[in-house]
This record gives C-alpha cells, sequence and structure tokens, in this order.
C-alpha cells in the first residue's frame, strides 16, 4: 500500500499523488513488519485523532516486557509515516 493509498481512504483526493510505499519505507527501517506502523503514522497525519505521543505513549504502556526492543523502531515508524503522509505530492483536502 501506498502512503497516497492512505490519503485517498481519509477522503482526501489523491490526483496522481505518488510516494513509497509502507513496505519500502519499512525496510529502510530494517523491517518490513512496521509496515502496519507507517500506515498508521501516515492516517494519523492526514487524520489527527490521536497526536504521535500519544500512541507511542500507548506502546509503552502495552508493548510487553520481551518486546520492548522493538518500541523505538515502532516510534519511528509512526513518524516516518506521517513525514511521508505530510510530503506527499500533491494531496488535497477534497
Amino acid at each position: 500500500m501506498h502512503i497516497a493509498d492512505i490519503a485517498a481512504g481519509a477522503g482526501l483526493n489523491e490526483d496522481e499523488a505518488k510516494g513509497d510505499s509502507a513496505n519500502e519505507i519499512a525496510e529502510q527501517l530494517g523491517d518490513k513488519r512496521m509496515a502496519n506502523m507507517v500506515l498508521l503514522g501516515a492516517y494519523l497525519a492526514l487524520v489527527p485523532l490521536f497526536t504521535l505521543e500519544q500512541v507511542g505513549a500507548s506502546l509503552e504502556r502495552h508493548i510487553p516486557s520481551h518486546r520492548r526492543n522493538l518500541l523505538a523502531a515502532n516510534r519511528e515508524a509512526l513518524h516516518r509515516g506521517a513525514q511521508a503522509a505530510q510530503e506527499a505530492p500533491v494531496v488535497q483536502m477534497v
């Protein structure tokens, strides 16, 4: 899925919008399983239901201790997704 798809799903016009796919960004971060967090960050940048800080705090409260090593990567994936959504070209409100 591309960040432009998130824009379209959020009710924005994606007129020829292009961008990195969530998988590409996640792979740049070193783990393609982070794609879901990239997409969440992108969505929250376009539809600010929660701040990235609120989601990060929630992750901190709910990630079990044996997965704590993934906390920083999850936060970075959120921020990279938000950044990609904000930089996506030709995305306008409908």
